[in-house]
């Protein structure tokens, strides 16, 4: 395999994919299957487990895609079955409730995705949505859209509280990995003062 081309399933598991810079929101696939879930805000934590996955259609995963080329880079399909085992050395304080105490057991039943992986220049869907576009903000050069969001949706929460209701985090479908340097926004905004002040 070349440089410039890597498989899908080698990106798909290469990283972490994240909903928002801060890198607090958080799912991971690992290639035996395995991976987490990770869904926070600020002090408040909500979801904190493994995952099992498994591809539709493996042969899907083992396309080999050119990563230097902008746009789609393929489609496919994965079943997804979030489990109610913590996250192994993650810390969560006495007394806090997480996954299966907040979650409905129907949160837990198997689903099935269909995820597109793009490549370009992208933010996070939280800075896309919060309105922060300027020059300063944190671009992705891989993108996974999925057809709905991998966390469990509004009926499949215990108790539908302020603080989901204003995040809805059943809304987030997009997550963001292969965080691209920043010295050529610098270099960028460089040069134009540079511009501005010498002529």
């Amino acid at each position: 395999m070349s440089e410039s081309s890597e498989s899908v399933l080698s990106i798909l598991t290469g990283q972490s994919w994240f909903w928002d810079p801060m890198q607090s929101n958080e799912i991971m696939f690992h290639p035996d299957g395995s991976g987490h879930l990770i869904c926070r805000y600020e002090t408040q934590v909500w979801i904190m487990a493994e995952l099992d996955w498994r591809s539709l259609r493996p042969a899907s995963l083992e396309q080999v895609a050119a990563i230097t080329t902008d746009g789609l880079l393929s489609e496919f399909e994965i079943a997804i079955r979030l489990s109610q085992r913590q996250i192994a050395e993650s810390y969560v304080p006495p007394g806090r409730r997480i996954n299966e105490a907040l979650l409905t057991d129907k949160a837990f039943e198997p689903k099935v995705f269909t995820i597109r992986l793009e490549r370009g220049s992208f933010l996070t869907q939280h800075d896309r949505t919060g309105g922060r576009q300027g020059g300063d903000t944190s671009r992705w050069a891989m993108r996974l859209v999925f057809d709905r969001s991998p966390y469990p949706q509004a009926e499949e929460w215990k108790e539908m509280t302020s603080s989901l209701q204003a995040h809805k985090m059943w809304e987030w479908n997009e997550f963001c990995s292969h965080q691209l340097p920043e010295q050529g926004l610098l270099a960028a905004t460089w040069s134009k003062l540079r511009e501005t002040f010498v002529s």
